[in-house]
């Protein structure tokens, strides 16, 4: 048994597919000029974070990349190793595969993380941060129930944030209170409608009083 270079899952000596990631195992004599071999430790995978149907999002010593199955060997493209270059990195990737998922698999034979690097601390600035938008979608929607005019700041709360996440690709979250405040933000507009239909047929009274 041997491990894939590019998923790290166990497959057979002879197998020249990996039937895990699918990528292709039968390259060509390896080049063990010195200058090639640095150049592919330099390229190499610390770790890959997540796993997509062609890319896989990773990072290296000094970069994070991007490496695609259909061509083994140095990421396809790389962005340098900071908050914005993982964001970048993170954008481009969800981008491509929409379906990834989170991996955390180490990379080749012989690569160790550095101390200090992994993906972990980077993986956590991936998670999508909650859309402002959404809580307050969510908190109108409720106070609409009993204050319905509140209803009308809940819908547009709602359909704002859920276009925000939506194009975010992944950065933010918080669709589901963005939905909640949009059904929420409906029934309060249905009541206070009905409410007000009553008030104006005089089936029901609308009393002031001033002290």
């Amino acid at each position: 048994m041997k491990r894939c270079p590019f998923c790290a899952e166990e497959i057979q000596d002879e197998a020249i597919k990996c039937r895990w990631c699918g990528s292709m195992l039968n390259e060509g004599p390896a080049d063990t000029s010195p200058s090639t071999q640095t150049r592919r430790i330099e390229d190499e995978a610390l770790q890959f974070t997540h796993s997509g149907q062609r890319y896989l999002l990773g990072y290296g010593t000094d970069f994070f990349g991007i490496w695609d199955r259909s061509a083994p060997g140095p990421p396809v493209t790389r962005f340098p190793r900071t908050d914005e270059g993982w964001r970048s990195a993170w954008l481009q990737f969800v981008g491509t595969e929409p379906h990834s998922t989170e991996v955390g698999i180490s990379g080749g034979p012989g690569a160790t993380a550095a101390p200090g690097a992994g993906a972990v601390a980077y993986g956590t600035t991936a998670q999508p941060k909650a859309n402002g938008s959404a809580t307050a979608a969510l908190v109108f929607g409720i106070l609409g129930l009993l204050i319905g005019i509140l209803s009308v700041p809940a819908l547009v709360f709602g359909y704002s944030a859920r276009g925000q996440i939506d194009r975010s690709g992944g950065v933010q979250g918080g669709r589901g209170m963005a939905i909640a405040g949009i059904i929420l933000g409906w029934i309060g507009a249905v009541l206070w409608l009905i409410w007000l239909i009553l008030v104006i047929t005089g089936r029901a009274k609308l009393s002031i009083n001033f002290h």
